[in-house]
């Protein structure tokens, strides 16, 4: 780490492979961290079956069956992105019938 706070990685492609024989060493600043809105609610199967009413062992049985919309795995982990499932949800709504 420098004196500012950034930390010093040097890089080894080939166009800094010269500067790294020269002792010199780049700053590389972090990538700016996605907004709160560009970040998605992430639900779990546990959710997910409170919300609609039914059991967990239902949600991944639909999930095995490759019928719940915006799976996300993370390791082992199965999380539904919240807007995909209210996306879903719609268009399987039906009107109300007239009376």
């Amino acid at each position: 780490m420098n004196g500012d706070g950034n930390t010093c990685v040097s890089r080894t492609s080939d166009t800094s492979r010269s500067a790294q024989h020269r002792g010199e060493v780049r700053n590389i600043r972090p990538a700016a961290s996605p907004s709160r809105a560009e970040v998605p609610t992430l639900l779990t199967p546990g959710d997910v079956a409170m919300s609609l009413r039914t059991s967990r062992k239902a949600i991944y049985a639909m999930i095995a069956r490759g019928q719940m919309p915006g799976l996300v795995r993370v390791g082992r982990r199965v999380l539904i992105r919240a807007d995909a499932l209210v996306d879903w949800l719609r268009q399987k709504s039906m009107p109300s019938p007239e009376r």
